[in-house]
């Protein structure tokens, strides 16, 4: 069996890599090709898209009412948080910089959550805005209903 690498910077193209497992046993598979121990997944697409993932596939429609949050994006977003910095963090899904608010809230009935971070550290925010700890990431998006639903689109 073979299995492609994309080259993630500076490349183009896919470079073929060869592997033959050696027993018959389950194996999670990258899938964003960005792994550092081809071809398993070591979870380093959550830092690699992070940043941009709901940029890069989720276009909410801004402005747009909303009852339920929109999910946009079904990792959550790895940041660096200034200490004593007040951040606005998207509730609703629409806003076009996401984990971070836009405005596009103005016709719905979410708001953004503000907080102040205590620590100048990096912390996982919620981008499937399921969390019951906002704006920190507390696994929802692992939920089937998330995994399944569209991004840019409420959680049915």
């Amino acid at each position: 069996k073979q299995w492609y690498q994309r080259r993630v910077r500076g490349g183009s193209g896919f470079v073929p890599l060869k592997w033959t497992p050696e027993k018959s046993e389950k194996v999670l598979l990258c899938c964003c090709k960005n792994t550092n121990n081809p071809p398993f997944c070591d979870m380093s697409h959550i830092k690699v898209l992070g940043n941009n993932f709901a940029g890069r596939f989720s276009k909410p429609a801004p402005g747009k009412p909303v009852d339920k949050p929109l999910v946009a994006g079904r990792n959550p977003h790895y940041t660096d948080l200034k200490e004593g910095k007040t951040y606005m963090w998207c509730a609703c899904g629409a806003s076009t910089h996401q984990p971070f608010c836009d405005s596009s809230h103005t016709r719905g009935n979410l708001t953004p959550v503000a907080f102040t971070a205590e620590k100048s550290k990096a912390r996982w925010l919620c981008m499937c805005k399921q969390t019951k700890d906002p704006p920190y990431c507390d696994g929802s998006h692992l939920d089937v209903e998330v995994q399944t639903a569209k991004e840019g689109q409420p959680v049915s």
